[in-house]
């Protein structure tokens, strides 16, 4: 997770990336990550080398991750 975490803080239009431990529970990882646009998440998503590493991490935790995207107000 940290490897496509550092992959992201390096792509076009990133902003930054981290994994973070979640205080509500110890068994649960977060990755947080800033866009400038959904263009350019959607295009880092769609890149071959994350998708690999997508899938070797869903294959580790026993299945997808859950997702959640943030607007800002």
């Amino acid at each position: 997770m940290k490897t496509i975490a550092e992959r992201a803080s390096k792509a076009e239009g990133c902003f930054g990336a981290q994994v973070c431990t979640s205080n509500g529970d110890s068994d649960v990882l977060v990755a947080v990550s800033r866009w400038k646009s959904a263009q350019d998440l959607d295009s880092f998503a769609r890149d071959v080398a994350t998708a690999a590493a997508r899938d070797k991490l869903t294959d580790l935790l026993g299945g997808r991750a859950q997702h959640e995207h943030l607007t800002p107000i």
